[in-house]
């Protein structure tokens, strides 16, 4: 022990140090730097031409899988948006027809607070993460920064979940910075081709291609172009953002 500098000499100190090594394990960087080995020279010799035919048919599919998925969830949140618009003005509008000012301004208050109210619990109670924009966090996962619970499904469930039910409510609130970590969500989660939320992941065989923290970066930003795409029906500005401010 007394060559070891600052190593701990008792049971209480050697746990000490693994606390601390398990909270700086919470923040440790992505590993996004190309392996340059002997071994990873050797696999990528051993790969034949048919098996980098398959990699760029895949990067291409996960793609065009990224902006299909990420065009469906807008269209589900705008219809979502209209339902929760539509609702509230109709009954406010029913009630200050029949002459009942006081009752259709309660029935406006009380379905916007209840909407303002669960857009609310779903950043409080189901994923922090889910609060806020999401930009600021995509472009530190994209930097290397790793961000527990960033990527899972919940958080995506309490993203598009929260910004409906917030402008549902009347909130200054838009869609683009959602959809953008909405988007970097899908993409990650297609890249690994599974979820630990749903406990449910293809076979090595057909998804470890891309099973690693570059390539997942990349889909992320791929989702994160197709976000931006979807917010504002402009696909080349969604790609000219991630150039800019993500990848």
């Amino acid at each position: 022990p007394a060559q070891l500098a600052d190593a701990p000499e008792t049971r209480g100190g050697v746990r000490s140090v693994h606390r601390r090594l398990r909270r700086m394990a919470q923040y440790e960087c992505h590993d996004y730097d190309p392996a340059d080995n002997d071994l990873q020279a050797e696999v990528l010799r051993g790969r034949t031409l048919e098996t980098y035919r398959t990699i760029e048919a895949l990067k291409w599919g996960y793609s065009v899988i990224i902006g299909v998925t990420m065009g469906l969830i807008a269209f589900a949140v705008d219809a979502l948006i209209e339902g929760l618009t539509a609702f509230k003005f109709s009954a406010t509008r029913r009630l200050a027809e029949k002459g009942q000012g006081s009752a259709a301004f309660v029935s406006y208050l009380l379905v916007s607070l209840c909407c303002a109210a669960v857009a609310g619990s779903l950043v409080s109670y189901v994923e922090p993460l889910a609060a806020g924009s999401g930009i600021p966090e995509l472009k530190t996962y994209l930097n290397g920064v790793r961000l527990k619970g960033l990527l899972r499904l919940k958080t995506l469930a309490a993203k598009v979940g929260g910004i409906a039910f917030s402008i549902g409510a009347g909130l200054i609130a838009g869609k683009e910075g959602p959809f953008v970590h909405g988007g970097g969500l899908v993409g990650g989660g297609v890249a690994a081709m599974g979820s630990r939320a749903l406990n449910f992941a293809l076979p090595a065989r057909f998804a470890s291609h891309f099973r690693n923290d570059a390539d997942k970066r990349d889909f992320v930003a791929i989702g994160t172009a197709a976000g931006v795409a979807v917010a504002f029906s402009a696909p080349i500005g969604g790609m000219l953002f991630t150039i800019e401010e993500g990848a």
